[in-house]
C-alpha cells in the first residue's frame, strides 16, 4: 500500500469539485487517476497518481455518470489538478 493511500484518511479533499466536495476530511479516500477512460478499457494507474477524495468527489469521479463532454474534460482536470496537490502535500511532510 502506497503512502499516499495510508495517510489518505483524515486529509483535506485535493479535488474539490464545486457544488459537489463535502470537505470532511473523515470522508476522505484514495481516488486513483484513470488512464483509460475513452476507451473500452477500464485500466487504473499506479498509485503515484492518485488523488485524496473526499467521498461526495470519489463518488462523482468514480461512477462517471453520462454528462456533457465539456463536464467530463472538466471533472479530469479537478482529478489532474487534485493528483498534483496530493503529492506536493505529500513531499511537504517528508520536509
Amino acid at each position: 500500500m502506497s503512502k499516499a493511500r495510508q495517510l489518505a484518511k483524515g486529509q483535506p479533499c485535493m479535488i474539490g469539485i464545486a457544488g459537489t466536495c463535502n470537505g470532511d476530511p473523515e470522508t476522505t479516500v484514495f481516488a486513483r487517476y484513470p488512464m483509460d477512460v475513452y476507451f473500452d478499457i477500464e485500466m487504473s494507474s499506479d498509485d503515484e497518481l492518485g488523488a485524496w477524495a473526499c467521498s461526495a468527489c470519489n463518488a462523482v469521479l468514480v461512477r462517471r455518470p453520462p454528462i456533457l463532454e465539456e463536464f467530463f474534460l472538466q471533472l479530469r482536470l479537478f482529478h489532474a489538478e487534485g493528483v498534483l496537490r496530493t503529492q506536493h502535500a505529500i513531499r511537504e511532510m517528508d520536509r
